[in-house]
């Protein structure tokens, strides 16, 4: 697997560097802004995700965006990650961008610097590069604390089914899921079934799991919007 790395923080991207390299992931080039990766993309050859600063120069305000949407554009669907400061009310907005406006049919991850680790970025890389939506576990359990708070006793999901999408959130694959709950995968994918006909009704004919699997992205994007963890942009 290969990865980009785009961070204006010499000491921060040098740890990222150290990180996936250490875990057997090639860290194909790293830079300190977007243009600089534009400029090198003909000569690192391909790449399987991008893991890219929200803040970049010149603004330092959402060029992460711009840049993610810029590769989509020139690869297809390389997976997409934005690590973004720890100001998560102000980061929603910038969050609803980087999960639902990247375009393409890649996976997508948003994770807060300050609460990632140098094991859950593997397992973020390794998930977005097989297609997935992987968002801070804080982030998809305050969906999943919100969905319960609104909707007591309603009967939209069961209890199972809100746990399940929780793990969705964050990236599981319909193994780990089962495993997480103690359930059988056949259990598993019969919850997913029944998420993925209520939310996506279009989508139910096709199978479980695919790995470009874009019914797990859109699935979460409608999971996030009904809980109000993900709002439209300003």
């Amino acid at each position: 697997m290969r990865v980009a790395l785009v961070d204006d923080n010499e000491l921060w991207r040098g740890s990222l560097v150290s990180a996936l390299n250490s875990r057997g992931i090639e860290v194909a080039a790293d830079t300190t802004d977007g243009d600089e990766l534009l400029d090198r993309l003909d000569r690192i050859g391909p790449i399987d995700v991008a893991v890219l600063d929200l803040r970049l120069p010149p603004t330092w305000s959402d060029e992460g965006l711009t840049l993610g949407r810029t590769l989509r554009e020139r690869l297809g669907d390389v997976g997409i990650i934005i690590l973004s400061g720890y100001e998560q009310d102000v980061q929603l907005r910038y969050a609803t961008r980087a999960l639902g406006d990247l375009g393409g049919t890649g996976g997508v991850g948003y994770l807060f610097k300050d609460r990632v680790n140098r094991a859950m970025l593997k397992e973020a890389v390794q998930r977005v590069a097989a297609g997935r939506v992987v968002v801070d576990p804080m982030f998809s359990q305050e969906a999943a604390e919100e969905w319960r708070r609104r909707n007591e006793g309603a009967t939209d999901f069961t209890a199972r089914e809100v746990e399940v999408l929780d793990l969705l959130a964050q990236g599981l694959s319909n193994r780990e899921i089962a495993d997480s709950l103690y359930i059988s995968l056949p259990v598993a994918e019969r919850h997913l079934t029944r998420i993925f006909r209520r939310m996506l009704p279009e989508s139910a004919e096709a199978g479980p799991e695919p790995r470009r699997d874009n019914r797990r992205v859109l699935a979460v994007l409608e999971w996030l919007r009904r809980t109000g963890r993900l709002r439209e942009p300003d």
